[in-house]
């Protein structure tokens, strides 16, 4: 029986009671939804069944699920949500295998990859892909515990967020589309048994990113096995939960805008310094320069008091040579007044030679006559 013969079938349901439906065979392919295994019918994918069984079951794989089932009413919506109870699994088909070249691919890529890790690739703002399963609430736990811890650094990240099958194909085809447009790729997904764990993604969306060489980091809740998924391979890093992927990432954040402030800081402080060091230079060259001026003013200082010392030594001789010259001047006077003196007496002298002349050549004529007189009478 199909899925949706069973579903079809399914017409009589007790108002808010649960009914069973007795032994049943069904087939169908398994998906997984909100943490549910279903069955849905190859060809028709929008009526499902809820199918619970006590092993893990792969996706994508094709089954006869048989068991019973039961059927309850929802009181509020009067929806009717038919549940399989399995007790055998027989496989109709397996999962196709990996072709070997994707395979080879893959080690290939392998051979040269390097984790990088967070710390490293943080720049002033990040776009952020964040990836994660459908109807999964599990990146709630990294966005409300990264803006919590750190509501200052988080406005750094722009987050986008897409849900996504987490199987290899549906997950290839999300990262080939848009990993080029982020820094970074987170992957959450909430606990689970190691088997549905080695499900998530596979060797086409592990070469994906490898291709696209943006740093890619995964976490699987509460998983304390690791390197099930071949994606852990590729992932740069690996955390614990969502939780701790979220916490360690406002961590990164944070160290990175504070070691920022740090070294804006630092830069200021060394212009400022440096600045300070010019000055210091200057002040240290206006002052040689001033020190140069005040030896060259000393020195001009020292020759002024040189030359006020000669101009003092020539005004005291100037001095004592005018107190000469005075003295000689009153010595000019007096020998001028005893010149006066003597003119005086000299005109007396010629008066007094004139009168002599006069009075001789009176006695000359006198004793002529007195001659003649003489020689008359002898």
């Amino acid at each position: 029986m199909k899925v949706s013969e069973l579903i079809d079938k399914v017409n009589t349901v007790l108002n808010g009671e649960t009914i069973k439906i007795g032994e049943i065979t069904v087939e169908g392919v398994v998906s997984k939804e909100n943490g549910y295994y279903k069955l849905v019918d190859a060809d028709n994918k929008e009526k499902s069944i809820t199918i619970y069984y006590n092993k893990p079951l792969k996706e994508g794989v094709t089954i006869n699920a048989h068991g019973t089932v039961e059927v309850s009413l929802h009181k509020k919506t009067n929806g009717f949500y038919p549940k399989l109870m399995a007790t055998s699994i027989e496989t109709v088909t397996e999962e196709p295998a990996i072709d070997q070249t994707y395979l080879d691919e893959l080690n290939t890529k392998l051979r040269n990859f390097v984790p990088r890790l967070l710390s490293t690739i943080i720049k002033d703002q990040m776009k952020c892909l964040l990836i994660h399963g459908k109807n999964a609430q599990t990146h709630q736990d990294f966005l409300i515990n990264l803006k919590t811890e750190f509501p200052e650094y988080s406005q750094y990240a722009d987050i986008t967020t897409m849900e996504t099958s987490l199987v290899d194909n549906s997950l290839e085809q999300v990262i080939r589309e848009n990993a080029n447009n982020y820094d970074v790729i987170f992957l959450v997904r909430g606990g689970g048994d190691s088997q549905e764990l080695e499900r998530i993604g596979g060797v086409k969306s592990a070469i994906a990113i490898l291709y696209a060489n943006v740093p890619f980091y995964i976490a699987l809740g509460h998983s304390q096995d690791r390197n099930l998924s071949v994606l852990e391979k590729v992932a740069d890093g690996i955390y614990h939960t969502p939780t701790a992927l979220g916490i360690h990432f406002g961590k990164i954040l944070k160290d990175y805008h504070e070691k920022k402030i740090l070294e804006q800081i630092n830069k200021e402080l060394s212009d400022k310094i440096h600045q300070i060091e010019k000055d210091v230079e200057v002040a240290r060259v206006k002052e040689a320069q001033a020190n140069t001026i005040n030896e060259r003013l000393n020195k001009v200082e020292d020759e002024l008091i040189r030359k006020q010392r000669e101009i003092d030594i020539v005004r005291d001789e100037l001095t004592k040579k005018q107190k000469e010259t005075d003295v000689l001047r009153k010595e000019l006077i007096k020998k001028q007044d005893e010149i006066k003196n003597l003119s005086g007496l000299t005109d007396k002298v010629h008066r007094l030679e004139k009168q002599l002349t006069a009075y001789a050549l009176g006695g000359l004529i006198v004793g002529l006559i007195i001659g003649i007189i003489v020689s008359m009478l002898k």
